[in-house]
């Protein structure tokens, strides 16, 4: 394939799974999927925010336990008071006893599934969560948790066993969808994902996401009427999202429907003038159509605005391609 031609596509093969990761993140939250970060869902769950202790809190949260031995409050107190401060194998002995004292309690569980991903003990983090699960095996939110760490650590047979499970405990959740829809694209499974997105639009209308994700699906299967017929769709619930336009004038560029093309390309630099990227894929669309003019206009503007973000490998880029013209 010529330069020119791998000038916006060399990602190609991957905007689909990137498109879908972004529209779940954006729902789930990076906590609630990357459990090793600052302070993972389970805290936030209980209302737990990630914060220094100081060694009198410490030392007061000891002094507890000293006198109440038996309590699994007092002991998951300074559990959390050790995980705070980073001494993770403390917090792990003091969260332990608590689960002794009060076998059926939640908070325990979820307390040590927390330490065990702060510490990137993974495996035993679901290991805790699933006796969670035997303990609660009709809770949403339980299988919910189950299912995104087995999702953080790549195990989708099971994240997808799990998520299939949470959805028959609460059908109109958009969560395992989103996720489910993201693996089976990892897994190449595009008619599954498809199912998901479909499912996702008819019952979650204003998500945008979801229709760029099922767009993207059509089109790497090659049904670009349906791609094109989605992104419409989408435009019903809102207006103001420049990537639909841009979407759409991608489309039309392909089957040679220029006009239509154009006009999506303008709205998409109507709402968002200063997109470098858009800039270079009008630029592109001229040369593809033989109108050399129209597509210097276009790459000077997206040289200009490379050179605003000092962006040194881009401009240089776009200078190679002006040459050819």
């Amino acid at each position: 394939m010529p330069k020119s031609k791998s000038f916006f596509k060399k990602t190609a093969k991957i905007v689909g799974i990137i498109v879908a990761l972004i529209f779940v993140l954006s729902s789930i939250g990076f906590m609630a999927i990357f459990w090793g970060s600052k302070y993972s869902a389970v805290e936030k769950r209980e209302g737990r925010w990630q914060s220094k202790v100081t060694n009198q809190e410490l030392e007061m949260r000891k002094k507890w336990v000293n006198e109440n031995p038996r309590s699994a409050f007092y002991r998951r107190e300074l559990a959390r008071a050790y995980q705070d401060a980073n001494q993770l194998e403390l917090a792990l002995k003091e969260a332990k006893e608590a689960l002794k004292l009060e076998p059926k309690n939640e908070m325990n569980y979820r307390l040590l599934v927390s330490i065990y991903t702060r510490s990137n003990r993974n495996k035993e983090a679901i290991e805790m969560m699933k006796k969670l699960v035997q303990l609660k095996p009709d809770d949403y939110q339980t299988l919910e948790d189950l299912g995104s760490l087995y999702f953080q650590i790549n195990d989708f047979t099971d994240a997808i066993e799990t998520f299939k499970k949470a959805s028959l405990l609460k059908p109109n959740a958009k969560l395992p969808h989103q996720i489910l829809a993201f693996i089976y694209i990892r897994n190449n499974q595009k008619n599954k994902a498809i199912e998901e997105y479909q499912w996702l639009i008819k019952n979650y209308p204003t998500e945008i996401g979801a229709y760029i994700s099922l767009s993207e699906l059509y089109k790497e299967i090659g049904n670009l009427d349906k791609a094109l017929d989605v992104l419409k769709q989408a435009l019903i619930y809102n207006q103001q999202v420049a990537y639909l336009y841009i979407e759409m004038g991608e489309i039309y560029k392909t089957q040679k429907k220029w006009k239509e093309a154009f006009e999506n390309y303008d709205q998409a630099l109507k709402l968002e003038p200063d997109n470098l990227d858009y800039h270079k894929k009008v630029a592109l669309a001229y040369k593809e159509k033989g109108d050399k003019e129209k597509a210097k206009e276009y790459l000077k503007k997206a040289l200009a605005l490379s050179k605003k973000q000092k962006s040194a490998s881009l401009t240089k880029e776009i200078e190679e391609e002006l040459k050819k013209l």
